[in-house]
C-alpha cells in the first residue's frame, strides 16, 4: 500500500527526508501519538457503551404489552373445506 507521495506510510526515507535535527523528535512523536489516538478512541467507545447502557436500562423490556384484542381470533373459525 502506497502513502503519500508513492512512499509507503512510516517508512525510514520518509523520516530521512527530514532534517537531521528533527528526526529524533520525529520518531519519538510517533509512538505517542498512536498512543494518544488508541485513547481517544477508547474514551470514545466507553461514552457510547455506557449511554447505549443507560438508554438501555430505561427500555420497559421486562414488562408485557397492553392485551390488545385481536378481530381475526375473535372471528368464528371457518369450517374445513370438503372437495
Amino acid at each position: 500500500m502506497e502513502g503519500y507521495c508513492g512512499r509507503q506510510p512510516g517508512s525510514a526515507s520518509s523520516v530521512n527526508s527530514a532534517p537531521a535535527a528533527m528526526r529524533e523528535q520525529i520518531s519519538n512523536a510517533v509512538p505517542h501519538d498512536y498512543a494518544y489516538g488508541t485513547r481517544a478512541v477508547l474514551c470514545g467507545m466507553a461514552i457510547a457503551l455506557a449511554i447505549t447502557f443507560l438508554v438501555a436500562r430505561f427500555q420497559p423490556g421486562g414488562q408485557a404489552p397492553d392485551a390488545e384484542t385481536d378481530t381475526a381470533a375473535d372471528a368464528p373459525e371457518a369450517s374445513p373445506r370438503t372437495a
